[in-house]
C-alpha cells in the first residue's frame, strides 16, 4: 500500500513540476500523469485489503464488482478520468493550437475526477486504518 501512495505523491509532485515550467504545453502528458496518480490510489486502495491490481482491465472489474466495490460515483469519476486521458493520447490530432485549447480544458476536468478519486480513497483507506 505505501508504495503506491508514495508513487502517487511522487506523480503529484511531477505534475507540479510540469505544470509550473510549462504552463501552456504538454497537456496530454499533465492528463496522462493526472490518472496515473488516480491509478496508484485505487491500487492503494485495493493493496491495503490484501488485494493486487495486475491490469487496467482487472482494475475497472474490482472497482465496479469485487468483493471491494466503490460507489457508481467513484466509477464515473474514474471512467471519465480514463476515457479523457485516453483521448489525449490518441485522438484529436486536429490543428495544434485548436488541440492544444481542448487538452487545457480537459486537464481542469481531469484534475477535477482526480480529486474526487483521491479523497474517496482517502476516506476508505482512513476507516480501514
Amino acid at each position: 500500500m505505501q508504495q503506491h501512495l508514495n508513487k502517487a505523491k511522487h506523480n503529484e509532485k511531477f505534475l507540479s513540476l510540469v505544470e509550473t515550467n510549462f504552463p501552456d504545453n504538454y497537456f496530454d502528458w499533465k492528463i496522462t500523469i493526472a490518472f496515473y496518480i488516480a491509478i496508484h490510489y485505487i491500487d492503494a486502495y485495493f493493496a491495503s485489503l490484501n488485494d493486487h491490481i495486475h491490469s487496467h482491465e482487472q482494475r475497472r472489474h474490482k472497482l465496479e464488482f469485487g468483493a471491494n466495490s466503490v460507489s457508481m460515483t467513484f466509477i464515473d469519476n474514474y471512467d471519465n478520468l480514463y476515457n479523457i486521458c485516453r483521448n489525449a493520447r490518441y485522438n484529436g490530432f486536429k490543428d495544434e493550437a485548436t488541440f492544444t485549447q481542448f487538452q487545457k480544458s480537459k486537464l481542469i476536468e481531469a484534475k477535477k475526477y482526480l480529486k474526487f478519486i483521491k479523497n474517496y480513497i482517502k476516506d476508505e483507506l482512513d476507516q480501514i486504518a
